[in-house]
């Protein structure tokens, strides 16, 4: 089992994996190494045992705290971005754009690599 399958078991998808564990990971590397120049007794085993757990628990939490409030401020901006609106939009069962045009609108998406 890799390590990557080990993260989607407690539940971080690869969206999740690369825009919050790493950069968490990326702001705590400062403080790990300010630790292991000032605290020789934590360039042991243990010590680093205990820094590698410490490490996970705390950036999994960083994880899910960056991630309840980032939905959080996407469901506070839905109204002004309009989104759902624009997304409603671009459904078939949406009348309000011809359906030669969304059908034009679909292909240029593709064209540029995003898929609907």
């Amino acid at each position: 089992m890799n390590t990557e399958d080990l993260l989607r078991n407690v539940g971080l998808d690869r969206y999740d994996i690369n825009a919050r564990l790493k950069p968490a990971l990326f702001v705590l590397l400062p403080v790990f190494l300010t630790v292991a120049f000032w605290i020789p007794q934590a360039r042991t085993i243990v010590g680093g045992a205990v820094s590698l757990l410490g490490a996970c628990g705390l950036l999994y939490l960083m994880a899910q705290t960056a991630r309840r409030f980032g939905r959080s401020v996407e469901r506070r901006m839905e109204d002004k971005a309009g989104r759902k609106h624009s997304a409603r939009l671009l459904t078939h069962a949406d009348q309000t754009i011809a359906a030669e045009t969304k059908e034009r609108y679909h292909a240029y998406l593709r064209r540029h690599g995003i898929s609907i």
